[in-house]
């Protein structure tokens, strides 16, 4: 039989705007927790990105970036200030199939892959444009 050991959790208040709070089941160190500011800055980010996102050329986006079909205007790029956008590459092809998975090729024939899951290690450009092709096609990976 299992049993659960409930997991205590304490707040102490240590102002009137701070409270360390306790989980003494996960971890024992105190922790401080800011949701709300949090939460400020992606609404600020979200509001920041939106001209780029509903641009009609923005092929993909994701919480700091963009791709976009044409460049951006040299006041709104900077590889060093913060707040600005950084170009990282200049594409010649891409594959955008979901959030977190796409295959880029750069103008330098170098090709970037990115795939969130289990099975990142086994995704290549040709996975990427078989997929695109026919998005039912399935994989056997045993």
């Amino acid at each position: 039989m299992l049993t659960m050991k409930p997991s205590l959790i304490f707040g102490d208040k240590l102002s009137d705007n701070y409270y360390r709070v306790t989980d003494t089941e996960r971890d024992e160190k105190p922790k401080m927790s800011a949701v709300q500011l949090a939460a400020a800055i992606t609404a600020s980010a979200r509001i920041h990105m939106y001209k780029y996102i509903n641009r009609p050329d923005c092929f993909y986006t994701d919480t700091d970036s963009t791709i976009l079909g044409s460049p951006l205007p040299e006041d709104e790029t900077s590889s060093t200030e913060l707040g600005k956008f950084k170009l990282e590459h200049r594409l010649k092809k891409g594959i955008f199939l979901a959030p977190k998975s796409y295959a880029l090729e750069t103008e330098e024939d170098v090709d970037i892959l990115k795939h969130k899951g289990a099975a990142k290690q086994f995704v290549n450009i040709e996975w990427f444009q078989s997929l695109l092709a026919d998005p039912n096609k399935k994989k056997d990976l045993s």
